[in-house]
C-alpha cells in the first residue's frame, strides 16, 4: 500500500472511530457530523469523501467490530489443538468481552433509531453463530453433546439470543446486551440444573 492510500485509510478510520467514540458518549443520534469534523480538525466535505452519512459511518462501525470479534474467533475456530468443548464454551465469552461497551441504552438506541442498522447487526450475528453448527456436530459425533440436530441447536440460540436482546427483556431483568448474550450461553451449554447432588 503506498504512502498516500494507507493515509486514506488512516483518515477513515479516525473518521470511524471518533464518531463511534461521540456515539458511545452522547448516543449516536445526537452525534453531527460537525463535530466530528471539528475533534478531527478537518471540514466536513473531507468526512463526506468517505461517507454519504452517518449511517454509513455507523454501519462501517458495526463491520470493524465483528471484523476483530473474528479476528480473534477464526483462529481459535481452525485450531485444532483446541478440544471441541473449549472451542464452544469460549467462542461465546469471546464475543462478549467485545461487546461490554455496549450499554443497555445503546443498543436500544440503535434498535429504535437505526432499525436497519439493527437488521444488519442481527444478519451478521447469525452469520457468525451458525458457524458453531460444524463444531456441534463434530461435539455430537464424538458423544460429547446429547443426540440433537446440530441445526436445531443453532435455532435455538439464534431465538434464544433475539428475545434475550429485546429492549423489555433487558430493562425487565435489568441485563446490558452483553450480559444478555452471556446468559443465553450460560443456559445453553450448561444448563438449569445444579451441580449439587442433594
Amino acid at each position: 500500500m503506498d504512502v498516500i492510500n494507507q493515509e486514506t485509510v488512516q483518515l477513515k478510520d479516525k473518521i470511524m472511530k471518533k464518531y463511534f467514540q461521540l456515539g458511545m458518549e452522547q448516543g449516536f443520534s445526537k452525534v453531527l457530523l460537525d463535530q466530528v469534523a471539528s475533534e478531527l480538525s478537518i471540514s466536513k466535505k473531507t468526512i463526506y469523501k468517505f461517507f454519504t452519512s452517518k449511517e454509513e459511518i455507523i454501519s462501517a462501525c458495526i463491520d470493524d467490530v465483528f471484523t476483530t470479534i473474528d479476528a480473534e474467533v477464526l483462529p481459535i475456530i481452525i485450531d485444532y489443538s483446541i478440544g471441541i468443548i473449549e472451542k464452544i464454551t469460549r467462542l461465546p465469552e469471546i464475543v462478549a468481552k467485545h461487546l461490554t461497551f455496549f450499554t443497555r441504552g445503546q443498543v436500544v438506541e440503535i434498535q429504535r433509531t437505526f432499525p436497519h442498522l439493527w437488521s444488519k447487526v442481527l444478519e451478521q450475528r447469525k452469520i457468525r453463530i451458525e458457524r458453531y453448527e460444524e463444531l456441534f456436530r463434530a461435539g455430537k459425533d464424538r458423544g460429547l453433546l446429547i443426540d440433537v440436530d446440530p441445526k436445531l441447536i443453532v435455532h435455538f440460540f439464534l431465538v434464544t439470543m433475539e428475545a434475550f436482546t429485546q429492549e423489555s427483556f433487558m430493562d425487565e431483568h435489568n441485563l446490558s446486551y452483553s450480559e444478555s448474550l452471556q446468559m443465553v450461553s450460560k443456559i445453553l451449554l450448561e444448563g438449569i440444573l445444579s451441580k449439587r447432588n442433594d
